[in-house]
């Protein structure tokens, strides 16, 4: 949903555009809280660099970053696992 983002910041009506197109699709609705971690998650997954994802994401700590890397792990592990 990023690829909606004005000079100013991500425009309200892109988001809510993005989210309803996601409803048939998905077969529930999203939060753009949802629809930021997914992005965070995917761009860890597509193997981003951490500290620029941080910066992407407006995190304040690098901290709040790698809770994307670390559900990455899990679910590498949970590959694994089975």
């Amino acid at each position: 949903f990023f690829f909606f983002q004005a000079e100013d910041g991500i425009r309200d009506t892109s988001v809510t555009g993005v989210q309803t197109c996601a409803l048939p699709i998905l077969g529930f609705p999203v939060s753009s809280h949802q629809l930021r971690h997914s992005c965070g998650y995917k761009l860890v997954n597509d193997d981003q660099n951490l500290r620029s994802i941080q910066l992407y994401m407006g995190h304040a700590s690098i901290s709040n970053t790698t809770i994307y890397a670390q559900l990455n792990a899990n679910k590498f592990k949970d590959f694994f696992s089975d």
